[in-house]
């Protein structure tokens, strides 16, 4: 689909090449001619790429073989390039949240791995994996009776997807603010991921919700701020959580996406 005003790239494969490689890979010419040509071209032979060979590389630098695998891997499993009104991220926003709120993105390997709490997980996870048109399977089960999904086929590539659009590596707790793009996405999608989130950490108290979060307290606040934003309701934090009085929860359960 082609980039517009009203449909702004949400993923781009230069913006998954600066996650992995750095902004080197912004400034030069060359290696965004080789990142736009590998991901419109996922089929390629990487070592028959004239221009690879001829990128300096100093200490410190990501491998740009290994840069542009990365940007053939997502390309390949059909999540390059993306804009913010197509259905496959909207299907990435929910995976989003819910690794923030219930998962995480594995540091060596790259996996996303997602936990499911009870039956009717299954059935909003279905949705979101079915949006990205790939599917998942059953990894392992956790110690308080939980069970643990990950992606099926294109696990890594799935991963850096997440990584680039601002996931953290490691545990959720680990998240030190939220992922840029929900500054400048449609409302909607903060809609969507307010309700991921808080589905899968909210706990109702005397009609109200309550998130604990652990975290630092720019990150609870600007959760809060982002609920409230969704709910046109004011949402307090008190410690360690974040408060949703019966009033917000009444207009969000009135927002709630399909």
């Amino acid at each position: 689909m082609a980039e517009t005003d009203l449909s702004p790239r949400a993923v781009c494969p230069l913006s998954v090449a600066c996650r992995l490689g750095g902004e080197r890979w912004r400034r030069s010419r060359d290696r965004r001619s080789l990142v736009e040509f590998v991901s419109e071209n996922p089929d390629v032979d990487l070592d028959s790429l004239d221009g690879l060979s001829t990128i300096s590389v100093t200490d410190g630098d990501a491998d740009p073989g290994e840069v542009l695998e990365t940007v053939r891997a997502i390309a390949s499993a059909g999540l390059l390039p993306l804009t913010y009104d197509d259905d496959r991220f909207e299907g990435l926003n929910r995976l989003v949240a819910w690794l923030l709120s219930a998962g995480h993105v594995e540091s060596s390997s790259h996996v996303p791995y997602f936990e499911i709490h009870h039956g009717m997980d299954y059935e909003r996870l279905d949705r979101a994996f079915v949006r990205i048109g790939h599917g998942y399977e059953r990894a392992e089960a956790t110690s308080n009776g939980s069970s643990v999904v990950r992606p099926r086929e294109a696990a890594s590539a799935l991963g850096r997807v997440f990584l680039t659009l601002g996931v953290p590596e490691g545990p959720h707790s680990s998240a030190r603010r939220l992922p840029p793009y929900l500054e400048r996405c449609p409302p909607p999608l903060r809609t969507t991921f307010a309700h991921v989130y808080l589905n899968n950490r909210g706990r109702e108290r005397e009609g109200a919700i309550e998130v604990v979060e652990e975290g630092p307290e720019d990150y609870r606040r600007a959760l809060a701020a982002l609920f409230g934003e969704v709910c046109d309701a004011p949402v307090s934090v008190v410690d360690d959580r974040i408060v949703l009085s019966p009033i917000a929860v009444g207009r969000l359960r009135g927002r709630l996406p399909s």
